[in-house]
């Protein structure tokens, strides 16, 4: 069993494109904004679902928790381009013995984390 996609919830998909394309460097792989409210984003490996919904139904907001990671080969650099459109970063970057991480918000709320692996 493998990890297939993970699923966000935003307000609008126009400022989604634009956050997780020109910023995370995501791909759109399937654009059904017309057709259910959806963007399917592809990576290096699971995909990402983009629902246009504030929430899930049925599932308060507050009990979603999901936090993507994103790979990018120098940290400091998608860290300060991130900075400089305006995304709130979380703290500075932090180190463990297996990554360098930042931790920020899209522009609904929604905590992210971009994350440099060591070899």
């Amino acid at each position: 069993m493998g990890l297939g996609q993970l699923m966000i919830f935003v307000s609008s998909l126009e400022k989604a494109k634009a956050f997780y394309v020109d910023l995370i460097g995501l791909e759109v792989a399937h654009d059904m904004s017309n057709d259910g409210g959806m963007l399917i984003m592809k990576n290096e490996g699971a995909y990402l679902t983009i629902h246009e919904s504030f929430q899930p139904v049925d599932v308060p907001r507050e009990a979603c928790r999901i936090v993507p990671i994103f790979k990018v080969k120098n940290i400091t650099e998608a860290r300060a381009k991130l900075k400089s459109n305006g995304v709130h970063l979380q703290g500075e970057i932090t180190e463990t013995p297996v990554h360098q991480y930042q931790i920020a918000k899209d522009f609904d709320g929604n905590w992210l984390e971009i994350a440099q692996f060591k070899s």
